[in-house]
């Protein structure tokens, strides 16, 4: 199946001069990766970084009444409220449907061979 080219060690590590495939690819931009820098700058009048501002100015409009900007800290602090899904509720009644109309095909069906065929005129 591989190559005879061993390429990991016996801890499953890879060796040295390992081509280092996947990943992205050199000089792919990141926007991420630039925000990040950006952010550690620091303001050459303040002296604080870009991030320190910014997370003081959302501090200050949460102190002034934005709702927003609570909810923002509150959920960096604590974590967003984790969302419960029921899914077997939708399952049954998904499964009621299919079975109200398999019922429904059943009836039609029967109703079909119950009834009398048309006369045909001669």
């Amino acid at each position: 199946m591989g190559t005879s080219i061993t390429t990991r060690d016996n801890k499953g590590r890879f060796v040295k001069g390992h081509p280092g495939v996947g990943g992205r690819k050199a000089g792919a931009l990141s926007l991420n990766y630039e925000m990040r820098k950006i952010l550690k700058e620091k303001n050459q009048e303040t002296g604080k970084t870009n991030l320190e501002t910014i997370a003081r100015n959302i501090f200050l409009k949460a102190l002034n009444g934005d709702k927003d900007c609570m909810f923002e800290i509150w959920h960096m602090v604590d974590g967003k409220p984790k969302q419960q899904l029921n899914i077997e509720s939708e399952i049954e009644q998904e499964k009621i449907n299919w079975i109200a109309l398999m019922n429904d095909i059943i009836e039609i069906k029967t109703a079909d061979a119950q009834s009398e065929p048309p006369a045909v005129e001669a």
